[in-house]
């Protein structure tokens, strides 16, 4: 279908651009250990040691060649025949190339034949060679001093109570090696623990890195005046969650799969069941939501009509005697046809609880209401509630041993739950086999952890606004929705609407055909870099690919598609490039109508040094918004308040916006409601309030009349439906029927894309810093093959390798302190790579310990190219922050300029 060549704006495009963006809900992470820990892991006597040796080298070789030099018009004087001549000639060469000369080439009746000057000249640079290699000779003994010095410096600094905690986490193993290093200070550990130590306590400290104590999250407060940034010191408490997927889903069965308590269990239709001619069509419970479907039959429509018109559902106790008809049936058949029901997915079993994150509890309360004389019954209550007891209790992270034993204590009360499972249901040893794995704990502050001056982030604010707008054609998932628009808009057009599970299930089949479009269909709907957009076989997705080379066009200092100059002369760091967010703007306004704006945006940024009264920053990454992250932190520091007023209210006329019910068995994902509505998508779950609950049944699809897209539609608001995932984690886990969900509404963000590299220089590839108004959207990168950046040799001495590398990196221009990322080797050229090495690592070159961390990623056997990025904020820079630890801001910016 062509899209209509009317533009879109959903009073967001057309918005006057200097109408103040407020600021919506923020958040302050801060780096668990203070910036200057850095400064421990460098190596000052061994650097000053390395630059000595390279400047005397350099004076060694530029001496040496003024030595050969003079040789030549003495070589030249003497007869093509004189026998002293090839000795010369070799002296001269030895000079030349900064090796000692033979003894042939350099002996007393030579030097008696040489004019004064170029033998006193080669007098010298002999001794300058000779103290050079001396030199050279103790570096080794330097870097094994200062590494056993080093050593204690560091084991001191990962003695901090909240970094082993992090520790415990990211590395079990590594952990307890440092309690053994720590229990028995005259230890010796191996240097590659050594090594792996350093780099994880570079990295608690360089980076916002999102795990246990090595990062502490708390709110900001927004003030109307004051400094841009003011941290305030408080107390981190660990929060602790059950991470496993599934594991919450797993423990809340126990509960209602008793079963001496199976008459008592509620039972729901279904959500997404309708009929359809001669059958109910509905979606299968499962993860993996199959389009299912059971002939309509006079028992089936008996059910759903009773069903249907109990929103919370009923017991089947209660199911039993209205199907029974007042003993018109014998109770036996009905259960039998109760089972079917439920095994067939048409009937769920809810849990009976009104919010995934109040489970534990709402179970234990269910039981109690239920069965409260059942002794097993009241057991399994008290446990849910003591478990649920334990989670909720904050834990602070200056002590260690309390720290780990509440850690135990949870995972204790997780198993000691398996005791109340059946003996012959696999549901107890699951639950009896978990371990600290299986549980995820997360610093933060009840209280603010910073206050921002709002004008004088406004700026900030505002251009991440224009970023917003012109992120639009990137919206991750708008190559797949061009493609349903494509494949199935016409038909959905003829009918004016289709209800939204029907045209989940026209989807499955369609997957299910054959043939190229077919499987690029399938491809697009798995992952949104499934391929080139350039070269899909849809054609609404290359005109897309055109208006994202047009979008980047705007801000690439190259050419995005055709000849790319390569760098000329030396290989000076990319120069950054720096244009005017009404590029961006310009941009933006250009869009096509099918392009449909974002309206909210959650950036986390970092204060770097700038040249303008308010801050600059550099932006990590964005993230759908809504106050997503900031809802989290909500959940975590006062989980009491899951339902305060939402923070985004419904705005008349305009999309209704609905937060997904699901938390797609991933306790990361829970969070403060911060949408005015929430979807009915949960089958196992009891639906909340009608008057803020989406229905599946009540959503169609149809297509926009401003796009030209495929949407969604609500009948009873009569207005279009935006569904949003407001939690941390969605990618990998939501459900298909969920995901199309998504894909529809249009509003999941992607990184801001990257300009284009320069042509090969050589191997290396250079990538400068793209600066837009006050955010750096790209930090400067280059990169190599692995197989051009030096390697220690076997049987190489450490210091002699430390003066190669250091070498190398000057002559290539790279920045002292960096991050490195490791990218694979494929069919297809260098790729990122998809393991633990693909995020960035901290690299000091002054730094032996970090050297040898650099080392190990080079020996990797999948290494196939190295990134080298600029480290933006430099976290050793004097004034690089407001605070002494690496911090960011989670920043929040909508399209109507609301919070």
């Amino acid at each position: 279908m062509e899209p209509p060549p009317t533009m879109y704006t959903h009073g967001d495009a057309a918005a006057a651009v200097t109408d103040p963006v407020r600021p919506g809900p923020a958040v302050f992470r801060r780096a668990g250990l203070p910036s200057g820990v850095l400064d421990t892991l460098r190596f000052p006597s061994t650097g000053r040691a390395v630059d000595e040796i390279l400047a005397r080298r350099s004076a060694v070789a530029e001496r040496g060649r003024s030595a050969a030099d003079a040789l030549h018009p003495v070589i030249g004087a003497l007869p093509e025949r004189e026998p002293l001549r090839p000795r010369l000639v070799g002296l001269r060469r030895a000079l030349y190339r900064g090796r000692r000369p033979t003894a042939k080439e350099w002996a007393p009746d030579l030097a008696d034949r040489l004019p004064a000057g170029p033998a006193r000249d080669i007098r010298r640079w002999l001794a300058d060679l000779d103290g050079l290699r001396s030199a050279e000779a103790s570096l080794e003994r330097v870097l094994d001093a200062e590494a056993a010095e080093r050593r204690d410096l560091l084991v001191g600094t990962a003695a901090d109570p909240a970094f082993r905690i992090g520790l415990d986490v990211s590395s079990p193993a590594l952990a307890a090696e440092l309690d053994k290093w720590l229990g028995d200070p005259a230890r010796s550990p191996r240097p590659r623990t050594v090594s792996t130590l350093a780099r994880y306590v570079a990295r608690a400290a360089a980076k916002t890195s999102p795990l246990s104590a090595f990062l502490t999250s708390g709110p900001v407060e927004w003030a109307a005046d004051g400094p841009a940034v003011a941290v305030h010191p408080r107390q981190a408490l660990g929060v602790h969650e059950p991470a496993e997927h599934g594991l919450r889903e797993r423990i809340a069965e126990l509960a209602a799969s008793r079963p001496d308590l199976r008459d008592e269990a509620v039972l729901r239709l279904n959500p997404t069941a309708e009929r359809d001619g001669g059958t109910i069509g509905y979606i299968g419970p499962t993860a993996s939501q199959a389009p299912c479907s059971i002939p309509a039959r006079p028992a089936v429509l008996d059910v759903v009509a009773l069903l249907g018109a109990e929103a919370a559902g009923l017991s089947r106790r209660e199911l039993r005697r209205r199907l029974c008809g007042g003993g018109a049936e014998p109770a036996e058949r009905v259960d039998a046809f109760i089972d079917h029901l439920l095994k067939a997915g048409l009937l769920v079993r809810v849990v009976p609880v009104s919010r995934f994150e109040t489970m534990l509890g709402d179970c234990a309360a269910w039981l109690d209401d239920r069965h409260p004389a059942d002794p097993g019954a009241r057991a399994l209550a008290d446990d849910l509630r003591e478990l649920d007891r334990t989670l909720s209790t904050r834990v602070p992270l200056d002590r260690v041993e309390p720290y780990r034993e509440h850690r135990r204590r949870v995972i204790g009360q997780v198993r000691g739950l398996a005791a109340h499972a059946p003996a012959s249901d696999p549901l107890g040893a699951y639950l009896a086999t978990r371990t600290i794995n299986g549980l995820r704990d997360s610093a933060v502050t009840p209280g603010p952890l910073a206050s921002c001056s709002v004008p004088a982030w406004e700026p900030v604010l505002d251009d991440l606004d224009a970023l917003r707008r012109w992120l639009a054609p990137f919206a991750l998932w708008l190559p797949a929705r061009l493609v349903l628009t494509e494949l199935l808009g016409e038909a959905v057009a003829a009918r004016g609407t289709m209800p939204l599970v029907r045209f989940y299930r026209e989807l499955q089949k369609a997957r299910k055909a054959t043939g190229d479009i077919y499987r690029e269909l399938n491809a697009w709907l798995a992952s949104p870099t499934a391929m080139s957009a350039r070269e899909s076989a849809w054609e609404s997705v290359r005109r897309l690919a055109g208006v994202c080379d047009a979008a980047t066009a705007a801000i690439a200092p190259y050419p995005v598609s055709g000849p790319v100059p390569a760098p000329t002369g030396a290989p000076a760091w990319p120069e950054p490039v720096v244009i005017g967010t009404e590029r961006l703007r310009t941009a933006a306004a250009g869009f096509p109508a099918w392009v449909p704006p974002v309206r909210s945006l959650d950036a986390a940024v970092q204060v770097v040094p700038g040249d303008g009264p308010g801050p600059a920053v550099v932006v990590n990454t964005v993230m759908p918004g809504f106050g997503a992250v900031r809802a989290r932190i909500d959940h975590l520091t006062d989980p009491g308040r899951l339902q305060a007023p939402p923070r985004f209210p419904d705005l008349p006329g305009g999309p209704v916006y609905a937060c997904f019910s699901d938390r797609f068995g991933l306790s990361l994902n829970d969070h403060r409601q911060v949408l005015p509505y929430t979807l009915g998508d949960a089958p196992m779950r009891v639906p909340g309030d009608r008057d803020t609950t989406l229905a599946v049944e009540d959503l169609l699809v149809r297509v926009e009349e401003e796009t030209g897209l495929l949407a969604l539609w609500s009948r009873r608001h009569r207005r279009p439906v935006r569904v949003v995932h407001t939690g941390m984690m969605v990618s990998l886990w939501q459900y298909p029927f969920s995901h199309l969900l998504s894909i529809l509404s249009g509003e999941v963000l992607t990184p801001a894309p990257a300009p284009p590299v320069t042509a090969a220089a050589g191997l290396r590839r250079d990538r400068p810093r793209l600066t837009a108004g006050g955010l750096t959207l790209v930090r400067g990168a280059r990169r190599f093959p692995v197989s051009e950046v030096p390697v220690i040799r076997p049987g190489e001495r450490s210091g002699q390798y430390l003066l190669r590398l250091e070498e190398w990196r000057r002559t290539e221009r790279l920045p002292q302190r960096c991050f490195l990322t490791l990218w694979r080797t494929s069919e297809e050229g260098p790729r990122p790579a998809s393991t633990k090495w693909r995020k960035p690592m901290y690299l000091d070159f002054g730094s032996w310990f970090l050297v040898q961390g650099l080392v190990g990623v080079l020996q990797r056997p999948d290494a196939g190219a190295v990134v080298f990025t600029e480290a933006l904020p430099d976290p050793l820079a004097p004034g690089s922050g407001p605070d002494p630890h690496v911090a960011e801001l989670v920043l929040g910016v909508s399209g109507d300029g609301r919070p």
